[in-house]
Parts: structure tokens; C-alpha cells; sequence
């Protein structure tokens, strides 16, 4: 009630990246009735500040209180002798300068100073870095997660970092004394978030290892996924040698981590030296095996990123699927395809299976090798088949599943690949499989080896809807269950859920 007893406090979050944002729109909201409201432009970074400026111009304009934050002021106040011209053009159009952090209370005094029409110029908390324990916990609402890419929410663990690489602000802004939260206040978050379906997250800190309190935090993880299957994904930026800090790659994985982001400016020692980027040992780090899980490298010479895979999240999956009979043995398929010489019967199958995950990204080593192919997810599955046309059988049939890690290489398109090994029966002698003496449905097998291959497609703003074409095979295992040249094969494309 930091405004008063009778005065109620709304919040609107809104994400530019994820949604427009019409400035008239919200001044007619902000100015109804008796309303008053103050616009708070957050984490303005330097490449964002004049698109801060835009809005905060139309804001200002309108005779409404707005306050920009963010590292582009921060750094500018914080870094340099005197604020730079964009600072001083804000300033005099009345658009305030919040500088520092905003834990315990200090933003109430922007409220009260916007609400009684006296905003100041700068509010500067430089000089005092919070503790962050037993501080309010960061929650977006699932109407605000549901925009981002995947389906990602965010919060830090900590702030500050220990270095003092020349180029970067966190050390003037954030200090370098490592200020964290507690596993208790994590775990709160993640309960919080597990409430509203929220299980991944990208971790702000700008370097989990550097913090003071990653083990505790990371050992909270671990033991509500093992304890009460409270699982979270996260995406987690580091530096480079962190692999030889004792548990932390071990931990870090167990917990959840699967995409992490390492800053490499240079490969030149020579060159991090002169940045005082020196911790970064990356030629030498780069040759550890334990960088071989999902390592995401942003090159910040060239501003590039490679985005990562995500996992699965929910481990129960629907498909259906409609299925064509392909005119070929299983080896010469892909060749008839790509050739266009692969030819159909007039007989086709409409499935539903269910599939339920039994293992979430495991790792399958490669044989005499440290290497592990990690992001595995192993799946049992069970179809139900009405064939129709020239093959009018049910069939039934189960397989277990191996699924890779997600791959998205593109903000629009991500895929898996998956094949298992089954059982399959019809309920009635195929026609159009071959029996003992080749001839199609004469004393055909009912019972046969299944075999499934399959590609997925889906969109990863809304990973749970997926676009799958799949090769459904029945064959005697080269005559261990039936004669060869028995069985059958059939392309399918549908659509699977995952919930």
C-alpha cells in the first residue's frame, strides 16, 4: 500500500519482442476516469534506447511520467565523467533515469514521486547493491510466457560477477561481489512457476558459476526432480572454464541445465589479455570433452548466436496418422523416393498412438569413446491401425521409441528424428502381404517385427504441436519370426500433441 490505503496498484507487463505495443491504446487506459499510471521502460539496453526514446517521446507528449532503467543509463552514469547527449535529450523532455537496482522498496519512492506529479530526474542506487535473500521473487504470468520463444520464462539467481573484463558494464552496474539468492528462494520460484505449467527458464545471471551459492541451488534442483518429478529446463550463461570447477558440469546437467551461453570474444590469449579477459582459457577449454554438451557460443565480435535445441517438457504424446502402402523393401526406399521411382497401392491406414516418455534426456555413449550423445528422450509407444481399401485389417502394434535432443536452427522451424523397435499384429491375415509361397495374402503373418521411423516438425513458439512423417514397416526379421519378402511398408504424415 505504498501509495495509500484506498489507492489499488495494477501491472501491466508487456514484452516488445512479443507483442506490439500501441502507446495511444494505453494512454486512453492510463488517463479513464481518475486513473493515474507511470510508464516504466525496463532493462533498456544501448541498442534498444532509441526505440525507448520513441515511445517515451509519445508517452511524455501526453503529459504521463515516464521512467527509463535498464544497463544503456546505468553504464552511462556509472562509466562515464558527465551523461551522454541521448541522457541529457531524455532528461529534458522530463522522462526520469532510474539507475541501480530496485529491491527493498526503493522503487516505491518512484511510485510516490509519479503519483504525486514530482518523477525526479535520476534515481541513483548505484552506491548500495541489495542483498537479494528473502527479497519479493520475479514472476511472469503464463499469459506473458506463453508469447516467448518455446515457452521460456526468466529470473536471476544472482547478481555481480568477479571479473573485471574491460569491455563490460556488470562490474560498474551490478559490482563484483556475487550477491545471490537461497535455495529456499528457488525453490519458491520454481513451485510458483510448476503451478502454472512454467518449467523452463533462462537464468539472467551472467555467470551461474561465479555465484556464490550454485551448488546449494543447483543440489535444490536435483532433489525436487528426483524427489517429487518437479523437472525445469534451463538455459544458463557461464564462462569458459567452468568445466574445472569440481561438480558443476555434473551438477549443473543433473539439474536441469541443457543450453548454455559462453561469451568467446577472441580466440587470441594475446587479445584477452588486453581486455583483462584472462579467466577465459578458450583454446584450451574447447578441447574438453566435458564442452561437448549443448554449448550455445556467442561470438561477440560478429553478434551472432546459435540457438539451441529444447527438450521435451511434457511427457505424453497423441498422434494420428494416415499411411499409404509404398511398393518397396525397406533398404530401397529412400532411393525410390528421392529418385521419384517410388510407386503406391490403393491401400492406406488411419492410426491413433499414444506414447508415453519414459526416460527425459539421457545420454547414449559412442562406443570406446568419452563422447556422449546427450538430449536422448526413450519413449514406449502403442498404435491402433484400421487399414482400408485393397488391406482392410486392424492392426495393433507397440514399439519403443528413441528420440533425439530438439534441434532448432531457425526461429521458425525446429525438428527431432526418432526410430524403435516393436511388435506388430493384425487381427486378420494382411492382403497385401506376401505369405510362405510370395503370393499376396496366401497364409500372410499376422503376427510381425514392427519397425518406426519418423521426422518431426514444429514450430518453436508453440512446441507442443507437431507435424510428424513416419515409416510404418512389418517384416519377419529376415526370417526369424516369418519367411523373408514378408511384410510391408507405409509412408505417413500427421499431426502429434504433447501434454
Amino acid at each position: 500500500k505504498v501509495l495509500g490505503e484506498n489507492v489499488k496498484i495494477k501491472v501491466h507487463a508487456i514484452d516488445e519482442t512479443n507483442r506490439r505495443v500501441s502507446p495511444e491504446n494505453w494512454i486512453c487506459r492510463i488517463t479513464q476516469g481518475n486513473a493515474r499510471g507511470v510508464v516504466a521502460l525496463v532493462g533498456v539496453q544501448s541498442n534498444q534506447f532509441p526505440r525507448a526514446m520513441d515511445l517515451a517521446r509519445r508517452f511524455r507528449d501526453k503529459g504521463l511520467p515516464v521512467c527509463i532503467g535498464g544497463f544503456h543509463a546505468a553504464g552511462v552514469l556509472s562509466m562515464l565523467p558527465e551523461p551522454t547527449p541521448e541522457i541529457r535529450s531524455a532528461q529534458a523532455m522530463g522522462i526520469s533515469q532510474y539507475v541501480g537496482e530496485a529491491e527493498q522498496g526503493r522503487f516505491d519512492r518512484v511510485l510516490q514521486d509519479a503519483y504525486a506529479g514530482e518523477l525526479k530526474s535520476i534515481y541513483d542506487h548505484l552506491d548500495a547493491m541489495p542483498d537479494l535473500d528473502a527479497q519479493p521473487l520475479p514472476f511472469l504470468p503464463p499469459r506473458v510466457v506463453k508469447r516467448t520463444l518455446s515457452g521460456y520464462s526468466s529470473f536471476n539467481l544472482g547478481r555481480g560477477c568477479p571479473f573485471s573484463c574491460s569491455f563490460c558494464t556488470i562490474k560498474n552496474v551490478q559490482r563484483q561481489k556475487s550477491r545471490f539468492r537461497s535455495a529456499d528462494d528457488l525453490e519458491a520460484i520454481i513451485r510458483t512457476n510448476h503451478e502454472h505449467g512454467i518449467h523452463k527458464f533462462f537464468l539472467t545471471d551472467d555467470n551461474l558459476a561465479r555465484n556464490g551459492n550454485w551448488e546449494a541451488c543447483l543440489d535444490r534442483l536435483i532433489e525436487l526432480r528426483q524427489k517429487e518429478s518437479i523437472g525445469v529446463r534451463l538455459a544458463v550463461q557461464v564462462d569458459a572454464t567452468c568445466h574445472t570447477i569440481p561438480r558443476f558440469i555434473e551438477k549443473a546437467v543433473a539439474a536441469g541445465v541443457d543450453n548454455i551461453f559462453i561469451g568467446i570474444e577472441s580466440m587470441n590469449p594475446e587479445y584477452l589479455n588486453t581486455v583483462r579477459k584472462r579467466h577465459n582459457k578458450v583454446a584450451k577449454a574447447l578441447m574438453r570433452r566435458y564442452m561437448m554438451f549443448f554449448v550455445v557460443l556467442i561470438i561477440a565480435t560478429g553478434g551472432a548466436a546459435i540457438f539451441p535445441a529444447s527438450a521435451q517438457d511434457y511427457p505424453n504424446h497423441l498422434t494420428i496418422t494416415h499411411g499409404v502402402w509404398a511398393d518397396t523393401d525397406l533398404p530401397d526406399l529412400p532411393g525410390k523416393l528421392i529418385s521419384g521411382d517410388l510407386t503406391f497401392e490403393d491401400s492406406y491406414y488411419l492410426g491413433l498412438t499414444y506414447a508415453r516418455t519414459l526416460l527425459d534426456g539421457f545420454a547414449i555413449p559412442f562406443p570406446f569413446t568419452d563422447i556422449r550423445f546427450r538430449g536422448w528422450d526413450l519413449e514406449l509407444e502403442g498404435s491402433l491401425l484400421k487399414h482400408y481399401n485393397l488391406q482392410t485389417c486392424w492392426e495393433a502394434a507397440s514399439a519403443l521409441v528413441f528420440r533425439t535432443r530438439r534441434f532448432v536452427p531457425l526461429a521458425f522451424l525446429g525438428w527431432t528424428f526418432a526410430g524403435g523397435w516393436g511388435l506388430s499384429y493384425a487381427f486378420a491375415e494382411p492382403a497385401l502381404e506376401k505369405g510362405p509361397d510370395g503370393e499376396p495374402g496366401e497364409d500372410s503373418v499376422q503376427f510381425q517385427s514392427h519397425l518406426v521411423l519418423e521426422v518431426d516438425l514444429f514450430y518453436p513458439g508453440y512446441d507442443r504441436l507437431h507435424f510428424i512423417t513416419r515409416i510404418h514397416h512389418r517384416s519377419g526379421m529376415y526370417g526369424l519370426i516369418s519367411s523373408q519378402k514378408s511384410g510391408s511398408n507405409f509412408l505417413a504424415a500427421g499431426i502429434r500433441l504433447d501434454f
